[in-house]
Order: C-alpha cells, then sequence, then structure tokens
C-alpha cells in the first residue's frame, strides 16, 4: 500500500552566506512541496532542504519551513539527523543545511520483505531512543513513519529525519492537524491535544510492520484513549523485550512439556492392560495444556 504523503491536513539562528558548491538533485519525484539537494565542498557532503518552486515566497511554507529548521537544530542525538544552518542560496532561496546520511528508508527496505529480527530490533530500539530524547525536549515528531527513518548503509543506524509536522512548547503557531493519515493518531487528525503518546500511536503502526506478531502491543499502543497507551517509547521497547524473552522460555518450556508427556504416554501405555489409566485422555490433555500455553505468549 502507498503511503500517503505527509502534510497538514486541511483544515533565531543564524543565517549563513549563501556561497555553495554545485547542487544535486536528491529528490526522486515531483511530490511534496520541499526538495533535496546534494553539495559536496571541501571533502564534505552536505545536504539541502527547501521549497520547491511552486511554494518559494508563500508566507505559510517559508514559515514551515523555518520552524523545520528550528526544531531541528534543537535535536543533537546519534539516531536524529543533524541540522547546521539555515540559508539563503539563489538557486533555491531559504534552505535548510543539514546532515548526508549514506542509506536507505526503513519503507524502502521493508519493501523487500521483513528484515531479520536482529535488524528489526536494532531499529526499533534505536527510534525508541530517538522519540524518548525528543520527548524529553517537550518535542513530538508528528510524522513518524518508515519513510522518515534512514537507515545508514555502514552500521545499520537509525537516523530520524523531517521534523516539518513536529511540535515543540516554543511554537504557538501551525498546531491544525499533521502528518501521515496511515500512521496519525484519532487526535492528530481531529486536532485535539497532542502529547508524546500520540507518537506512541505511530510507533504503534510501525511496531505491526518490525513485528506482526506481537500484535498485543501494538494494540495497546494504539488504543483511541491516550491514557490508556504505553506512556514512553522505551516502556514500549521493554514490553518487546519482555515478550521475546517470555517467548524463548516459553518455547522450552512446551518443549519440556511435550517431553515429558510423551514419556509419561509410555509409560501409561504399559499400563493399559490394567484397564487403570486412558491414555487417549491423558494425551488430549497434554495437548490442551500445551496449545493454550502457547496462545498465551
Amino acid at each position: 500500500m502507498e503511503t500517503e504523503q505527509s502534510g497538514f491536513f486541511d483544515g533565531a539562528p543564524v543565517e549563513l552566506p549563501s556561497q555553495t558548491s554545485s547542487l544535486e538533485p536528491l529528490t526522486a519525484d515531483g511530490s511534496g512541496v520541499t526538495c533535496l539537494w546534494l553539495s559536496r565542498k571541501g571533502g564534505r557532503s552536505r545536504v539541502y532542504k527547501a521549497l520547491r518552486e511552486d511554494y518559494r515566497g508563500d508566507p505559510l511554507y517559508e514559515q514551515l519551513l523555518r520552524k523545520d529548521f528550528e526544531i531541528g537544530f534543537k535535536l543533537m542525538h546519534p539516531h536524529i539527523c543533524e541540522y547546521y544552518s539555515f540559508r539563503q542560496i539563489p538557486s533555491l532561496g531559504n534552505a535548510i543545511e543539514m546532515e548526508y546520511i549514506e542509506g536507505r528508508t526503513l519503507a524502502s527496505i521493508l519493501k523487500e520483505g521483513r528484515p531479520g529480527t536482529a535488524f528489526c530490533l536494532k531499529v526499533l530500539s534505536e527510534t525508541c531512543e530517538a522519540l524518548d530524547y525528543m520527548h524529553g525536549k517537550q518535542i513530538y515528531h508528528r510524522d513518524l513513519k518508515p519513510e522518515n527513518i534512514l537507515i545508514t548503509d555502514r552500521g545499520h543506524n537509525v537516523k530520524l529525519i523531517d521534523f516539518g509536522c513536529s511540535d515543540s512548547d516554543s511554537h504557538y503557531s501551525m498546531k491544525g492537524p499533521a502528518g501521515t493519515r496511515e500512521y496519525a493518531s484519532p487526535e492528530l487528525i481531529s486536532g485535539g491535544e497532542v502529547d508524546a503518546r500520540s507518537d506512541i500511536w505511530s510507533l504503534g503502526i510501525l511496531l505491526s510492520k518490525l513485528f506482526p506478531g506481537y500484535r498485543r502491543i501494538a494494540r495497546k499502543c494504539t488504543r483511541p484513549k491516550q491514557e490508556e497507551r504505553y506512556s514512553s517509547a522505551s516502556e514500549v521497547f521493554t514490553a518487546v523485550s519482555r515478550r521475546r524473552r517470555f517467548g524463548r522460555w516459553a518455547g522450552s518450556a512446551a518443549a519440556a512439556v511435550i517431553a515429558a508427556g510423551i514419556g509419561l504416554g509410555i509409560f501409561m501405555l504399559n499400563q493399559k492392560s490394567a484397564g487403570e489409566i486412558d491414555p487417549d485422555a491423558l494425551f488430549l490433555s497434554t495437548g490442551q495444556q500445551i496449545e493454550e500455553y502457547m496462545q498465551n505468549l
């Protein structure tokens, strides 16, 4: 299923000189409000995020670009893309200068099939770390989705990107409904009060793609009432870790129960001639216990 474009639903950093090297387009298509350009200068690479030509000069979109920068500039975390400056470039207009990351979006990786468990755990862990850091600064992403999670080619490290729909306590304007509908919480779509638990909703949708079998945890993330969801991203990852540990223990326990049942069944078969016990009933009881056990994983 194609993911909708991010955006708002209907309803004072120093500016640096404009000198820059030649620019190479990074954005593949013509959709969206912004476009990305790659600049290579002095042996280093930088990315510039600017408004598409049709939107340049529009007060609303210019303000959104500035807000994107002001929020991103506050964030210094190993799993968040680093923002450097807000610049005026003759060919682009106002632009955000930010870290160049060699990697792919999680969305493109998931299109090839679900990655291995170790990879998914690493992505979930580092995404939760980044969200907890943001939430600690009273900043809410409001558009968490695989397209906004970059995975580096080397080390497969998470880099959270795109704060165009984000919100913080220091901004009082443009707090309307925003994000991507597939991942947006009910309160985000309706224009209700948004907090960290709105990102938890989006994290639950992401969790269902990384770990399809962890439906119980994903459902708690996406409960309609915010107070019934997990209170933090780290709490979600803890629940996943406990579920995995329990699953390994339960698998070993189930194997032990099966082995014990077989051994006991063989013993009871030898007693059948005495008419003291029904081995078929014994095997049925053991099977029911194992089935109930596995359903509770």
